[in-house]
């Protein structure tokens, strides 16, 4: 009897044996088919889909490919500069042998086709992030019924992975999500940062080399939409986000993208297109508006109307999801006040005179930000970046450093000595519109001569003439290897003095003397300038023109005014030793209100790859 029972019990067991052997082979087939569903045609394929990683951290590997492409990006610019160059070269000469230089160029346009192709490729290469997202999503579904089968996946995603900061092991596809987050953000704020000389602002040309085929135009043109596809992927990413650990994170990055978005379209709008004008607003010509990626897409110029319309929904998006994102002296990432002070810009173009004024009130109040007002505070300010004025300063290091902007200074070793070797040179009109006590006019110009660096120029050094340098930008020696500063410092994109100008200027246009007079009297103040008794369009217009110098406002400010500029005399020293041009496209240039030349061309590269493009008026005319 015992052998009978034992013989049942033994039987049972091979019973549920052979079960567990179908269930598991019934979730192998599950695994099989999931897989097959997901695009992969066995394990052994997903194992190679994760190979590159290797035992690389997956973050490092990320940016690695980055850099990849960042230098493929590098060899596609070099490849348009030479091709300008050798175009020019060759201009009105004829060739000794046609053969020869056909085949030349053949092999630079393949090389430029080549680049071109590699850098599309890497271009889409975070959008396929979005991609393995969705498949991860996909087969996490799948797999839910089959827990065997789910776990060896896991674990399979656990050695490319890793652990999250906290310990806890990260799922498959919050990690992807957040790959692409970080990626797309960093991506185009690095590319802000790259323009024109790591200020967010432009160096404004009106010489009579300047055309429509400057390379300066299409780097600023081509480098904000570069930027504005990464916010528009970075916006789109958010919105697919279901994961309830990942979602508030995804809302913030969001907030980001909508208010550097804001940024972006605010800059092109201001700087190729007209003044903001409510009675022509909705035919005036502004630029394209791009709000989803797509790189074969050919889009016309939108109207200033449209695009204006879509900075003041960007920036109502990012103050809602911004919002409890409070605001810090030389905050890193936007935060709220930094989104009210780019709403200041935004209704003062608009000639919203009583929201501007509000909007630039309520981020002085806030008590955060100060006025630099002693010798020692303008160091730290402009020099240590270490101030108490900036609403936002991105971050800088020596291994992550701004572009310098070193045009106004380019401080060298020339013939065994230091010297000043500067493309340009303050007028003697802005020296002259400082006071004797200001401090801008000591914190931001530095005398050349014996007891400073001397100017070379001409192959010589200029060690007896005495000449102001404007040095407000002549840099922070903490981002460089060089003793010497080389123009770079962490990029501040908005000021407290700027909510000053802002406000008074808005008060006074609407209607309110008395309290824009007494606002700019605050700035006047703690710059040690003599105050204005009188408030006027001309006090205003002073004094944004020796606050803002040297940040690429004034073209801003003088359309949106609506006046142009006289004659700039030079300094007498400067002249007298043969330091700069004079004539009629230096110091005797003058611009009428509205001149076409305070609205930058169209880049002739951009109309010849989208004939949906039309130019500005007055470039069409130029040899480019």
């Amino acid at each position: 009897r015992k052998l009978n029972t034992t013989r049942g019990m033994v039987s049972e067991k091979e019973n549920i044996a052979e079960k567990q052997r179908e269930e598991q082979s019934a979730a192998e087939a599950a695994l099989d088919r999931a897989l097959r569903e997901a695009g992969f045609e066995s394990t052994e394929k997903v194992r190679l889909a994760l190979a590159p990683i290797g035992d690389e951290d997956a973050e490092d590997w990320l940016k690695a490919e980055q850099n990849v492409f960042t230098a493929y990006a590098e060899a596609l610019r070099h490849t348009r500069e030479q091709v300008r160059k050798l175009s020019e070269q060759t201009a009105g000469k004829q060739p000794a042998d046609l053969a020869a230089l056909d085949e030349f160029l053949a092999a630079l346009r393949q090389e430029y086709d080549d680049a071109n192709d590699a850098c599309a490729k890497l271009e889409a290469f975070l959008e396929n992030h979005t991609d393995v997202f969705h498949k991860a999503q996909a087969l996490t579904a799948s797999l839910a019924a089959g827990e065997a089968a789910w776990t060896r996946l896991d674990r399979l995603a656990s050695l490319a992975v890793g652990t999250s900061g906290e310990g806890g092991k990260l799922s498959f596809d919050r990690y992807v999500m957040g790959a692409v987050f970080r990626e797309i953000l960093e991506m185009a704020n690095r590319r802000l940062e790259l323009m024109s000389g790591g200020r967010y602002e432009l160096v404004h040309r009106t010489d009579a080399d300047f055309t429509a085929g400057d390379q300066d135009v299409e780097d600023v043109w081509g480098g904000y939409y570069v930027a504005i596809s990464k916010f528009n992927q970075a916006i789109a990413a958010a919105n697919s986000i279901t994961d309830a650990g990942l979602k508030e994170s995804a809302q913030t990055f969001k907030g980001y993208a909508f208010f550097y978005r804001a940024y972006a379209y605010l800059f092109l709008a201001r700087t190729f297109g007209k003044a903001y004008n409510a009675g022509t607003a909705a035919t005036d010509l502004s630029v394209p508006l791009v709000l989803v990626y797509d790189q074969n897409a050919r889009p016309a110029r939108d109207t200033q109307e449209n695009v204006y319309k879509q900075v003041k929904a960007d920036l109502d998006s990012a103050a809602v999801l911004l919002a409890k994102v409070e605001g810090e002296v030389r905050a890193q990432k936007p935060t709220i006040d930094a989104v009210t002070a780019l709403y200041a810009r935004y209704y003062l173009d608009m000639k919203d005179y009583e929201s501007a004024a509000e909007c630039a009130q309520a981020v002085i109040a806030t008590g955060k930000y100060t006025l630099a007002n002693s010798a020692a505070a303008f160091t730290q300010e402009f020099t240590d970046d270490a101030g108490t004025e900036p609403i936002m300063q991105m971050f800088a290091s020596l291994n992550e450093a701004p572009n310098g902007l070193n045009n106004y200074t380019r401080l060298t070793t020339a013939n065994e000595q230091n010297v000043y070797s500067p493309y340009f040179l303050p007028s003697g009109k802005l020296v002259d519109s400082y006071d004797d006590g200001d401090l801008r006019l000591s914190g931001w110009f530095k005398p050349s001569g014996e007891d400073s660096y001397p100017i070379y120029s001409s192959g010589s050094a200029h060690s007896n003439v005495n000449v102001l340098v404007f040095t407000k930008f002549e840099g922070n020696t903490s981002y460089t290897s060089n003793p010497l500063p080389q123009g770079q410092q962490a990029i501040k994109p908005f000021r407290i003095s700027e909510m000053y100008l802002i406000a008074a200027e808005a008060l006074f246009n609407a209607g309110s003397q008395n309290d824009a007079l007494a606002v700019l009297n605050v700035l006047q103040t703690e710059r040690g300038a003599t105050l204005s008794t009188t408030i006027s369009p001309d006090v205003i217009q002073k004094e944004w023109f020796r606050e803002t110098v040297g940040e690429g406002q004034r073209a801003w400010c003088l359309k949106r005014w609506g006046v142009g500029f006289s004659a700039r005399y030079g300094q007498p020293a400067a002249i007298s030793d043969n330091l700069i041009y004079t004539g009629a496209y230096y110091t005797d240039r003058s611009l009428s209100a509205g001149d076409y030349h305070l609205t930058l061309p169209i880049p002739t590269y951009e109309i010849k790859i989208n004939s949906n493009l039309k130019q500005n008026d007055g470039y069409d005319l130029l040899s480019e």
